[in-house]
């Protein structure tokens, strides 16, 4: 009897077995028809789905399981010069990543507590923020031009991104839009859509094909990320608010992978067909293979499975968050500087490839000043490892005071809203905690694996603490996400910074008063004013050479004192000319007789 039970328990709740089991005094259905389609109509169309794409992936599996490094080895080394020891070690690694990759598509966790994390997260950063689909638009002239530049010419590449970017407007972000299907399954333009349209769309018709099988041109990658595709069976109130106040950067996401990817296409077509009148099959073909391909590059995959390893699940889905884009713009540019060095590429290669990574820092020097470019952080770290002390001017201070404002932020920061911090190629992994210059290994390591739901709940603990303290103000602004809160900040008559007559400290010190209404706008979209962002940031530089000040002072006293009780003579000696020292360059904290005194009684 308890196999048969167990055999029925087991059986899916449709089975006529389990019409038979007896009833527990529970709700037999649903009586509320539209749940029931909700629920079954996306269980039958996932499972189905998952059987068919399932079977697709495990053959592709099967075949890279398969696959001998030998025939590989041999093309490689014709081509590149390289032993088969080297090949068939690299071809072992690319043949583990894909079975993984593989696997990971069939069977994705479920991890529905990483998933709240990173929906929480989201709402209270990027969520309902103008200002962040307004950065993730700025990927196309930051970084896609550049790139296509250097290979196609800039002339070519400005015309044709500005042809694909109308495009997908006319299309309403959307260029599936404008075909139908017809009963092979091909895409045919639609008919009643403008003449002068139809040459264009019927033009890049191969690369939407191919692009739309591949899930890239009306799929976010973050959407993906926080799960909210997975979720058409039962939403929750979380999904809903995640997908609404995703609507900016998800349409902004989507608008930059679709203009790439046709004006990609529309290039390399260029390039393959030359003189000819048309363009043949196989050079379409090749064309929308290598377009998706610097699509990829540029932008990162559209996708979680596409995503790097690191990010896919676990605690590194929670702390690489906002960082996959990062790590694809690292890896691109590293590549990059590869193919420019490696005399085993051809000289045509390594020259685009020299010219990508100048254009590259021409328009980070653009847009984000001689801080976004990507080499400045790794100069910065080495000046503050290596040459500035705790108590000097950090590499920042000194670049800024050396070249100006305007060179150090770029020319959009000269506007007087400064969008440098968040477009800038530098830190795009590891940052700085500005605020918290001070905090301890733990404190470090939390700040990184926390990633932005780590901040985001500080955030809201900082706003009921306000609240409890009677900042009303700014207790409401900081448990509201961070979009909502500066639309608040910015209202007229009502916002904080009217209502205050500016910027202020909590002490009800000025920042940054006589804000214009260009000003107010940003702050309103989401960007902070230029001067207020230098003002923050040189009193954040000033607070913490004093804290490395009065750190080096209390260290040297304590130093004296323990050098004296020990009865270390030429210890005692040696910190006294440290502390003359330390005196002539800081005389506001100079260490006096009275001062060692004092100290040696304490």
């Amino acid at each position: 009897k308890e196999i048969v039970q167990l055999f029925i328990d087991t059986l899916p709740e449709t089975s006529f077995a389990k019409s038979f089991k007896k009833r527990e005094n529970i709700e037999g259905f649903i009586e509320d028809s539209l749940a029931a389609f909700r629920i079954k109509s996306y269980d039958l169309g996932r499972q189905t789905e998952r059987l068919v794409h399932g079977k697709i992936i495990q053959d592709i599996e099967k075949q890279i399981d398969d696959a001998s490094p030998d025939a590989a080895a041999m093309k490689a080394k014709s081509i590149v010069g390289k032993g088969s020891e080297a090949i068939t070690a690299s071809f072992t690694d690319i043949k583990k990543e894909l079975l993984q990759r593989g696997s990971f598509a069939r069977n994705p966790p479920s991890e529905p507590l990483f998933k709240k994390a990173n929906q929480f997260a989201f709402i209270y950063t990027i969520g309902f923020n103008i200002s962040s689909a307004i950065v993730n638009l700025s990927q196309v002239p930051l970084f896609v031009m550049p790139y296509l530049g250097a290979r196609y010419g800039y002339k070519e590449t400005t015309s044709s991104i500005t042809t694909s970017g109308k495009l997908v407007t006319a299309a309403k972000n959307n260029v599936l839009s404008m075909y139908d299907r017809n009963e092979q399954g091909d895409y045919v333009v639609r008919s009643d859509i403008p003449e002068n349209l139809k040459a264009e769309f019927e033009l890049i018709r191969p690369v939407v094909q191919m692009a739309s099988k591949r899930g890239l041109l009306t799929t976010s990658f973050l959407k993906d990320a926080l799960g909210l595709d997975e979720s058409g069976r039962k939403r929750t109130i979380g999904d809903s608010i995640s997908s609404m106040s995703a609507f900016f950067f998800n349409h902004g996401e989507r608008f930059n992978r679709q203009t790439t990817i046709l004006a990609g296409y529309k290039l390399e077509l260029a390039k393959l067909q030359g003189t000819k009148d048309t363009a043949t099959t196989e050079q379409k073909t090749a064309a929308a293979k290598q377009a998706i391909r610097q699509a990829q590059e540029t932008n990162g995959g559209a996708v979680l499975e596409t995503a790097p390893a690191l990010t896919q699940k676990g605690i590194g889905r929670v702390a690489f968050m906002y960082k996959s884009y990062g790590l694809q713009m690292y890896y691109t540019m590293f590549k990059t500087a590869k193919t420019m060095m490696d005399t085993d590429m051809n000289a045509e290669e390594r020259k685009i490839a020299a010219k990508q990574l100048a254009g590259v820092h021409g328009t980070a020097l653009f847009f984000a000043g001689v801080h976004g470019v990507p080499l400045y952080g790794a100069f910065s770290v080495l000046y503050n490892l290596l040459i500035a002390g705790e108590d000097d001017d950090d590499f920042d201070t000194v670049v800024r005071k050396t070249i100006g404002e305007g060179w150090y932020k770029g020319v959009p920061a000269m506007s007087g809203i400064d969008p440098s911090n968040r477009i800038r190629l530098t830190g795009l992994l590891l940052q700085e905690n500005k605020f918290d210059r001070n905090s301890d290994l733990e404190g470090l390591i939390g700040f990184h694996l926390g990633g932005p739901f780590l901040s985001s709940a500080k955030r809201v603990l900082r706003g009921a603490k306000d609240l409890y303290n009677g900042e009303l103000m700014r207790g409401t602004e900081s448990l509201l996400p961070a979009g909502v809160a500066n639309m608040m900040k910015a209202t007229p008559f009502i916002g904080r910074i009217s209502v205050e007559g500016g910027y202020k400290s909590r002490r009800g010190d000025i920042i940054y008063d006589d804000v214009n209404v260009l000003e107010s706008a940003g702050q309103f979209l989401g960007f902070a004013p230029t001067g207020y962002m230098l003002e923050q940031e040189r009193n954040n530089i000033i607070k913490g050479i004093d804290t490395a000040i009065s750190k080096k002072r209390s260290t040297l006293l304590k130093q004296y004192y323990v050098a004296k009780r020990m009865g270390d003579f030429d210890g005692v000696r040696d910190v006294r000319r440290e502390m003359r020292e330390f005196s002539r360059k800081h005389r506001e904290a100079a260490i006096t007789p009275e001062t060692i005194d004092r100290s040696m009684k304490q």
